[in-house]
């Protein structure tokens, strides 16, 4: 038997593009994108999973009270894979986000449909891996 350990760094720093070291000092992420932001759940930010998970359906297409829908979810994650595209073709990208933005990658690049995603059972996998093709401008492509 054996463990096999995956280890990732952390994301580039504003104080390593500055070359500076940072040690136990609270560093700044240099590419931290609010497109890449969980779901806006408005008063229900903070509350319980199994109180927002119950209404995951209900909120597809129609925004939580005061906060977002799946749908906007999707329309911000697909902004920032244009932007992605189109600055690091040919790269390979790590991207930390959330449940809601995972699910708009499979929309986007798999042609999954929100409604199949929102109440699926949860399979914890050590990453998800999506292909983002040179020209891509959307789902289908």
């Amino acid at each position: 038997m054996a463990v096999e350990i995956v280890y990732e760094t952390h994301s580039i720093t504003e104080d390593n593009e500055r070359g500076i070291a940072t040690g136990w000092l609270p560093g700044r992420l240099s590419e931290a994108d609010p497109r890449l932001r969980e779901c806006d759940y408005g008063p229900l930010n903070g509350g319980p999973v199994s109180l927002v998970a119950a209404r995951r359906a209900a909120h597809i297409d129609v925004p939580f009270m005061g906060g977002q829908s799946y749908r906007q979810v999707v329309e911000a994650t697909g902004s920032f894979l244009h932007d992605l595209v189109a600055g690091w073709d040919g790269a390979r990208v790590l991207i930390v986000a959330h449940s809601a933005n995972r699910w708009a990658l499979d929309c986007l690049l798999t042609g999954a449909r929100l409604e199949d995603l929102v109440d699926a059972p949860f399979a914890w996998q050590p990453g998800w891996h999506y292909t983002l093709h040179t020209g891509w401008r959307g789902p289908g492509d």
